[in-house]
């Protein structure tokens, strides 16, 4: 009698795979719209912020067209639902950037789909008959071989091969392939390309679980060097051949590591598409899927190295970092803190405390050095030499350099400065009274601020400056006029008359 209880708990366990809860919800057909609209064969990544920004926006799509059962949720949030899910991976590209991908087991939730959507079916024909007599001979003859079974199969198999090489060459006609035949071998051709990405998938996320449980057992237990890479080099070897996604992955790497199988599958796949039935037969989207074919191989093998890359990198990074003479120390101190601490228990009582400070008390340090003391800093500048003053520079002798200088701050200062604390009527008549070396123009520019200086202000006024240029000439500047805002005391009257 069948044990439908047992049969109930398999189906159970079945419905919990992310496969089937991928499928099988209300919200599933909006959800897989998305990830067929996110995802393809050519763009198996999206970019973190690119995948908020686009599921959002579909999401959006599909409430206003009226979709029932539509995530309530924006673009960040839905993804994070869908990473607790099992649905997506979000990992870190080769430049450090964020991006997602589908899960192993959203890929093969989408291929059940996508198969139920193709309104193709595989009908049974002699082809499909003749392949799975083929495929039923050959594998029975690897599981139990028998050299007289396998020298009589290979017999017949070459009898047929020469007779219809003979019939060839007598100028038969080589039998076309049908268009029943032609459907039947691309649909199985799509069906083996399906499977690559989740068989890639499978077998990174593989490695992406080994990783974390390296690190975790890195932290919880002292692994030696030795113990840790025989367990990374197991997992490998264990991965290539205890699963069919290991074993797809070790052929495919031997795929692309030969040039001329390589060069042959592109071959094939070139004859195959360049076939008119074939082109009438397939769609965009499959003549798409079955031209890319190597470059997704490519791609899901870089998608692998790259995982078990960084697993090299985790596993370097502990072998470099693992001091075994500093283990030694740390058990020895963990070794005296248990014995004193069962000395302690010894006395002390059920309810009794011991005082521990979680962290070590502040240091009383004002201030801590940054750099040694180098002595140098403290040796005096190098004393100055005198230089003899030359007559002259090129052509220009040093008092032509002067007279085009600017203005004789400390001459002006020695000849006005006894005069401009007394009670000035005229700054121009001051400086019409100077030698004529100390009347060029730009001598104004020095006289002005000494005046303001001096507590001489504006009066709103305009006077004329008489100036003398190097060369004699004069020349006549409208500049504001000052004075001084006190009056004039008897002193310094007399001061100024002498001065006129």
């Amino acid at each position: 009698m069948v044990d439908v209880t047992a049969e109930f708990r398999r189906v159970q366990s079945a419905y919990a795979q992310p496969t089937l809860s991928l499928i099988s919800r209300k919200s599933s057909p909006a959800v897989i719209a998305v990830f067929r609209s996110m995802f393809s064969t050519e763009k198996p990544n999206v970019p973190t912020a690119r995948m908020h920004d686009q599921v959002n926006g579909l999401l959006a799509d599909l409430r206003r067209a009226g979709i029932p059962d539509v995530p309530d949720a924006n673009g960040r949030d839905a993804c994070k639902r869908w990473m607790n899910d099992g649905w997506l991976n979000r990992t870190s590209d080769a430049n450090g950037d964020e991006i997602y991908s589908l899960t192993a087991n959203a890929l093969d939730g989408l291929r059940t789909v996508d198969r139920l959507t193709k309104d193709r079916s595989i009908s049974l024909s002699s082809h499909l008959i003749a392949g799975l007599i083929r495929h039923l001979r050959d594998f029975s003859a690897s599981i139990s071989p028998d050299v007289g079974d396998y020298i009589t199969s290979l017999t017949a198999e070459k009898v047929r091969i020469q007779t219809e090489i003979k019939r060839v060459l007598d100028g038969g006609a080589v039998e076309e392939a049908s268009e029943d035949q032609i459907i039947a071998g691309f649909t199985e051709l799509q069906r083996f390309l399906a499977e690559l990405p989740s068989d890639f998938s499978r077998v990174s996320e593989s490695y992406r679980d080994f990783e974390v449980k390296l690190i975790s057992e890195f932290r919880t237990e002292s692994v030696a060097t030795g113990e840790a890479v025989r367990r990374y080099l197991a997992h490998v070897q264990d991965l290539a051949t205890s699963s069919a996604a290991g074993r797809g992955f070790e052929g495919a790497l031997e795929l692309l590591r030969d040039p001329e199988l390589l060069d042959q599958v592109n071959r094939y796949i070139s004859t195959l598409l360049a076939d008119e039935r074939a082109a009438a037969l397939l769609n965009v989207e499959e003549r798409s899927q079955v031209q890319n074919a190597v470059l997704l191989i490519r791609e899901g093998l870089k998608q692998v190295l790259e995982r078990r890359a960084r697993v090299s990198r985790t596993l370097n990074d502990y072998i470099t970092s693992h001091d075994v003479e500093r283990d030694h120390e740390l058990a020895e101190t963990l070794r005296a803190l248990e014995s004193a601490a069962q000395e302690w228990m010894q006395t002390a009582g059920p309810r009794a405390k011991a005082p521990m400070e979680l962290l070590p008390g502040k240091l009383d340090v004002q201030h801590l050095r940054t750099k040694m003391y180098d002595p140098a800093n403290d040796e005096p500048p190098l004393p100055m030499t005198q230089v003899e003053r030359p007559d002259r520079v090129g052509n220009v002798t040093l008092a032509e350099l002067r007279a085009r200088g600017g203005p004789s701050h400390a001459a002006l200062r020695d000849e006005l400065e006894a005069y401009l604390g007394d009670s000035v009527e005229s700054l121009a008549e001051l400086f019409h009274s100077l030698p004529e070396d100390l009347r060029r123009p730009v001598e104004v520019l020095g006289v002005l601020p000494l005046a303001r200086r001096s507590g001489l202000e504006p009066t709103g006024e305009v006077e004329v400056y008489e100036t003398v240029r190097p060369d004699g000439s004069r020349r006549l500047l409208d500049v504001p006029r000052y004075a001084s805002t006190t009056p004039p005391d008897d002193d310094s009257a007399v001061a100024g008359e002498g001065h006129r």
